[in-house]
């Protein structure tokens, strides 16, 4: 969903979309679908976070690195990271 808050659609993050659609096969195109009733909100792509830096406690046999922990848009949480 997160192309719906890109050009030329330009969404707010948040926005409830409510959607009808309908399948295509070699026969031809189904009928429409009901109205979805819940509907879903657009959302946007995570932010980057900054290259992690060296903390001045590194030493000649340890490597110590400060992150920023990235944070949630508020539309889905962050659920892990890898290193």
């Amino acid at each position: 969903m997160t192309v719906l808050t890109k050009t030329p659609f330009s969404l707010s993050a948040g926005t409830l979309i409510q959607a009808k659609v309908r399948a295509h096969n070699k026969i031809g195109w189904s009928d429409y679908s009901d109205l979805n009733s819940a509907g879903v909100l657009a959302q946007t792509p995570p932010t980057t976070i900054p290259a992690p830096t060296r903390n001045a406690l590194t030493t000649i046999s340890q490597l110590v690195v400060d992150w920023v922990v990235p944070e949630s848009e508020g539309f889905s949480a962050v659920t892990s990271y890898n290193p």
